[in-house]
């Protein structure tokens, strides 16, 4: 993997020298909380620049008369809110949630607090859960009926741009709104004139009175402890990735598909009020209202790219979803050409870095860029908020982003020194994500038109193949006896620790054990940075046997030091339990030992499911343009009992097996020839995934041992031929779209200059690594999601034409050295008349061979994915006239 890190202290020393003292002509240390502070900052959340504003390279969209000099706290932000409100509460209600909505129904039970993080006594320090609203309380629309947008503002305490950015975008559309309406406030006479809209650098867009009129924006600030951890008062000078129990927040959501078993979704006090509070709200809207999330990060490794958008394709995306979400993405990146160009460190489009740069003269980036996550940051991840808010048995939403800003100053600094506030690059981080938020805010209330218009009669081959289950509840006969007591103790370092687990003989049933080890906390720094893991073991008379370890920090110890260890187990046996490290600790550690009557964090034994490949045609057809022909199923049965029952169609996509192998071996036959005579009188067969092994047996001059099953991280095709790109050929037309990530990776030695995901494994059952982009060549952990390749010789000899290829492992677990090779994975192959057309990795079955408590999706199809089946189904054949098979392009 060919990436670099050194550009990002480089910049941070040239943008230094960009921008004036921060002291001077203006500063704002805190916000303004009363109206004599609102008059003089002009904003309650004054921007790094707002002094600035107008000196060369200086922001034009910075708000506010004075420059902010340092990161938000967490009692002045709330503070800063309330004060908002107070000024304009017809847009604005900010909401703690435990002090105020504690008594709905859905939220009875929970802390609505945080976990805490820890003081050097061990003690925690717990914040309530706050959620901010803008909306119009004057719209005539009801709100149940708006569309509903949410925004995660840092759910990883050290990334401060997400509430940074949050908070102002607050602002922006509270005031805006005033203006508009024709109220008073300081930025009434400095943001306008009004009405205007929200897209500044292109004058588009609604305006901010339209927008809360018509939509209902929920902004949640995501990890308190992770935040307020790092603020000098509070005793620490670096802030947590993780909340005060050590779990990653954005690791702890019910996503579909794959579930990492380390990860005990739900688990944390932030994730279930915040998760409960949002079910409660879609259970109020009417049908569909929950429309788009962004997730505001800040990433840090990056050279090549100041700001990353990564659109969420989790399971089951259908057409006018993806349509949505590819639009967006290149508005987004369109967007941020013009609204960054301000800054010297940001490069135009055609000066944008192609590759990663290891000399320290580099002074520019590309503004921005978007893609899948794996495209763009070399990994996914199972759990993540957007999984959920985009899953089925979360908030369904339609456009789910996760916005990472690569250039974070405190991700550079914050292992070594206090944390450092560059006015250049925290303006920059600002204005970059309020494009993204606006954005997505304009993309969903101006609409996407977005219809598929196939090229004439496209068929399916229905196998009848279906991935299922009825699903099933961790519930026990038992559960109705009481829980255990909970234990809380202070462990020495030289103490063993031991305690009891009861069962039915003590008059108790403990449906699940939550253990949670508290270090002391002195600046962020804590004894769990040379713990090692903290193990739960279950001991007989001679000895212990492990049941559970905490896993949940996914980075190596020195770069996030987290305050604490978490360890669930459902349905423990009764007996003697012990806790230890598999390293010593040597200061003194807090255990405490809770029990629940069912499962710690709620996962079902099994949600039901019902999917299968095929599914991806059925949903297909709710978006067929007005008098096209919808996409039409046909059987291996159909095909025997008609000689010409493939005429109908120009395209037969065929994405399982082409003849079922229990099928006699004389009807094979049949069907065989029949596709293939259709085939060479000018038809276009498809064959997506497994399909390819039917090439060996159409008598295209290719042999079994041609085609190979092969496995990666995620469905991958690069359009290259390891010398130029290929994206002139017809089957790559449009998929190098405006903006889209252009970054090589590195495989084995060798470089594949413009990788593009076809497919998302984890939606589809398949491994997605904890170990992130440490696993990004799966040669650390297990890679299973298939990919099919053609031997490039042997295709070319059968006359065939490459327009992608795909590099794989030729076995699931790659770590003991096992064969690679590099195949056709996109391609056409003539014959007669017609052709067979191949994409190695677009459609694979779902797999039920890994844990996915909360069932499966039927497809995972990226923008990429959905581009190439267009220009596979795309097929026009002069010598038909009777109306047959005659195709038009699809662009």
């Amino acid at each position: 993997m060919r990436r670099t890190l050194s550009t990002i202290t480089v910049l941070s020393t040239v943008a230094i020298t960009l921008v004036a003292s921060a002291g001077a002509p203006g500063a704002a240390t805190a916000v303004a909380t009363d109206p004599a502070t609102y008059a003089q900052y002009g904003r309650v959340f004054p921007d790094p620049l707002a002094c600035l504003r107008g000196d060369p390279g200086s922001s034009p969209w910075a708000k506010g008369d004075v420059c902010a000099t340092g990161w938000l706290g967490w009692d002045e932000t709330i503070a800063g809110l309330r004060f908002l409100e107070s000024q304009h509460p017809r847009y604005l209600d900010v909401l703690n949630l435990r002090e105020q909505l504690s008594h709905l129904p859905a939220l009875l039970g929970e802390d609505l607090q945080s976990a805490g993080f820890l003081r050097e006594n061990l003690e925690r320090v717990r914040s309530d859960l706050h959620v901010v609203k803008v909306t119009d309380e004057a719209s005539a629309i009801p709100e149940a009926d708006r569309e509903h947008f949410l925004v995660f503002l840092s759910l990883h305490g050290e990334e401060p741009f997400g509430r940074e950015a949050g908070v102002r975008i607050v602002e922006d559309l509270v005031t805006w709104s005033a203006c508009e309406d024709g109220g008073s406030a300081p930025a009434c006479g400095t943001d306008g004139p009004f009405p205007k809209p929200i897209l500044e650098p292109s004058g588009s867009g609604p305006t901010a009175g339209a927008v809360l009129d018509r939509s209902v924006v929920y902004l949640v600030l995501g990890n308190p402890d992770g935040w307020r951890q790092g603020e000098l008062e509070s005793g620490g000078i670096r802030r947590s990735r993780f909340n005060g129990n050590g779990v990653d927040l954005n690791r702890d959501w019910a996503a579909l598909g794959y579930t990492e078993a380390r990860y005990t979704p739900f688990s944390e006090p932030e994730s279930r009020g915040f998760g409960r509070f949002l079910a409660h709200v879609k259970d109020t809207t009417s049908a569909g209202r929950f429309a788009a999330t962004a997730d505001l990060h800040n990433f840090g490794w990056d050279d090549q790219h100041f700001g990353l958008t990564l659109l969420d394709v989790e399971g089951d995306v259908d057409y006018a979803e993806n349509a949505t979400a590819v639009e967006f993405g290149v508005r987004t990146y369109r967007d941020a050409v013009e609204r960054l160009k301000w800054s010297k460190n940001i490069a135009p489009p055609g000066d944008c870095p192609t590759t990663g740069h290891e000399e320290v003269l580099l002074v520019q980036v590309c503004p921005d860029a978007w893609g899948t996550a794996w495209e763009t940051i070399a990994y996914t991840v199972t759990g993540a908020a957007v999984t959920w808010t985009s899953a089925p048995h979360g908030l369904g939403d339609r456009l789910d982003v996760t916005k990472e800003l690569a250039l974070a100053l405190e991700q550079g600094a914050h292992l070594f020194s206090p944390l450092v506030y560059d006015p250049h690059f925290v303006q920059l981080g600002i204005d970059s994500n309020k494009g993204t938020v606006y954005l997505q805010l304009a993309q969903i209330l101006q609409g996407t038109e977005a219809s598929f218009a196939p090229g004439g009669r496209i068929g399916y081959l229905e196998d009848g193949q279906r991935t299922a289950h009825p699903g099933g509840s961790l519930a026990s006969p038992l559960s109705g006896l009481p829980t255990q007591a909970g234990i809380d103790r202070i462990v020495l370092p030289d103490e063993v620790f031991e305690f009891d687990i009861l069962g039915p003989d003590a008059g108790v049933h403990n449906g699940s054990v939550t253990v949670v080890a508290a270090y002391a906390n002195v600046r962020t720094l804590s004894g769990q940075a040379v713990a090692g893991d903290l193990v739960l073991e279950r001991c007989g008379l001679t000895d212990c046997e492990e049941v559970g370890r905490d896993t949940h920090p996914d980075l190596p110890s020195f770069y996030y030091l987290p305050p604490s260890g978490r360890i669930d187990v459902n349905e423990p046996d009764p007996g003697r339990y012990r806790l230890h490290h598999t390293s010593p600790v040597d200061e003194p550690v807090r255990y405490t030992i809770s029990f629940g009557s069912g499962p710690s964090t709620g996962v079902p034994d099994q949600a039901p499911y019902d999917v299968s490949r095929t599914d991806f045609f059925v949903d297909l057809n709710d978006h067929v343009a007005e008098g096209s022909p919808p996409l039409e199923p046909i059987t291996v049965e159909e095909i025997l009992r008609g000689r010409r029952a493939l005429d109908r169609f120009d395209t037969l996509v065929v994405t399982g097996e082409l003849v079922p192998s229990d099928l006699d071996e004389k009807k094979q036959g049949t069907v065989l020839g029949r596709m293939r005579a259709w085939v060479a009188a000018g038809g276009n067969l498809v064959l997506t995934d497994e399909a390819l092994t039917g090439l060996a047996r159409l008598d295209v001059g290719l042999n079994e041992h041609d085609i190979v099953r092969g496995f990666f991280y995620a469905g991958w095709m690069d359009f290259s031929d390891g010398t130029s790109d290929t994206y002139r050929d017809p089957l790559a037309d449009a998929v190098d779209k405006d903006g889209h990530v252009d970054l090589p990776f590195t495989f084995s030695g060798q470089v594949f200059q413009e990788p593009q995901q076809t497919y998302e494994p984890g939606p589809l059952g398949f491994v997605v690594s904890p170990l992130r982009f440490e696993n990004f060549e799966c040669l650390k952990d297990v890679c299973d999601a298939p990919n099919w390749v053609v031997s490039p010789a042997a295709w070319q000899a059968a006359g065939g034409r490459a327009a992608a290829r795909t590099f794989v492992h030729l076995d699931i677990d790659a770590r003991d050295g096992v064969e690679q090779t590099v195949g056709v994975s996109l391609g056409e192959l003539p014959v007669g008349d017609g052709v067979v057309r191949i994409a190695g990795a677009l459609l694979p079955e779902p797999t039920e061979a890994n844990y996915h408590p909360f069932g499966l999706a039927s497809h995972a199809v990226t923008p990429t994915g959905y581009q190439l089946f267009e220009n596979l189904v795309t097929w026009s054949n002069p010598a038909r006239t009777d109306g047959g098979m005659q195709g038009k392009g699809l662009r």
